[in-house]
């Protein structure tokens, strides 16, 4: 891998942890592992990480997004 794949092989790193710290926030410890491990043996996002293609940054920010609206909702806190 070079250089240019270092930014897709991150966003796959943290998509995995994103997808467990909303697993743990709403579902539990046992969940949060699961849900962890199965991100990262999901073969398409595997093989993204690795070819260093955008899409996973984008995957990775769309998460992201999804995140915090799941956690303003979870509040009930939705500022409009």
């Amino acid at each position: 891998m070079t250089a240019d794949g270092l930014p897709a092989a991150l966003s796959a790193i943290a998509l995995c942890v994103l997808v467990a710290a909303v697993a743990d926030r709403y579902l539990g410890r046992a969940a949060t592992l699961l849900a962890g491990l199965t991100q990262a043996s999901c073969i398409y996002m595997y093989m993204q990480g690795r070819l260093g293609e955008i899409d996973m940054v984008l995957t990775l920010l769309l998460a992201a997004a999804h995140g915090v609206l799941a956690v303003y909702w979870g509040r009930g806190q939705w500022p409009c």
